[in-house]
């Protein structure tokens, strides 16, 4: 999809939209007649305008918050949910792996923030950022992506105390494994017939949206429920 399209009303700018949560999310907004811009290496699988960002290079993302700036100043919704992991015990993490890993998982998506926040702020919109179980937890194995998730846990905290008097909202969204390519690339150790429905937990984030304005969902936990019998 072309940036020169119609500029719609509703614009929504999200990391990760190439699969898993990020393309349910984008697919769900689409059906609600927003527009949406990809931020993400690959190109989103629905409807997408696509930036290509390298959210581990701060050229790549100096590039697209340039773009952003000039061609999609009218966004009112912005959803970080680009990620990733590798499941390595700790003391066998590679200096690269760990720097990657903190990259996308965190510091990438503070740049994104800290750079799109007054195109949030200006159009009086909503911040979605997806955290993690891991923000609460620390499984064996993924010891690099919980230090990175319990900071994206902090940054929500921090960033919904400094806009408080701000006319934006900002969602932490926490939830446990769901069915995407992730899990499969990461090859963790959880029982991938339990895990969630992306669907299902971007009608979840939707419905959060169309609450009234005066109400800020600041933290949600969605935790897989497993059954036992």
């Amino acid at each position: 999809m072309a940036e020169t399209a119609r500029q719609p009303s509703k614009k929504a700018l999200i990391t990760g939209a190439s699969g898993g949560l990020g393309n349910a999310i984008a697919a769900a907004l689409l059906k609600k007649g927003f527009s949406v811009i990809n931020i993400s290496r690959n190109p989103g699988g629905v409807d997408c305008i696509n930036i290509p960002t390298d959210l581990t290079s701060n050229a790549s993302i100096t590039r697209s918050l340039g773009r952003i700036r000039n061609n999609h100043a009218d966004a009112s919704l912005l959803v970080l949910c680009a990620g990733v992991l590798h499941w390595r015990a700790a003391g066998k993490n590679p200096a690269a792996l760990v720097d990657n890993d903190i990259a996308v998982n965190l510091a990438g998506m503070i740049k994104i923030t800290d750079g799109t926040l007054p195109i949030i702020k200006k159009n009086r919109g909503d911040i979605v950022i997806i955290g993690s179980t891991s923000s609460f937890r620390t499984p064996p194995g993924s010891s690099v992506y919980c230090a990175a998730k319990h900071g994206v846990l902090g940054y929500i905290k921090a960033l919904q105390d400094e806009c408080r008097s701000d006319d934006i909202r900002i969602l932490g969204v926490h939830p446990g494994g769901f069915k995407s390519q992730f899990h499969i690339k990461a090859k963790t150790k959880i029982d991938l017939a339990g895990l969630m429905d992306p669907e299902k937990i971007a009608q979840l984030i939707l419905s959060l949206l169309t609450l009234p304005r005066s109400m800020e969902v600041s933290e949600i936990i969605i935790n897989r429920k497993v059954a036992t019998r």
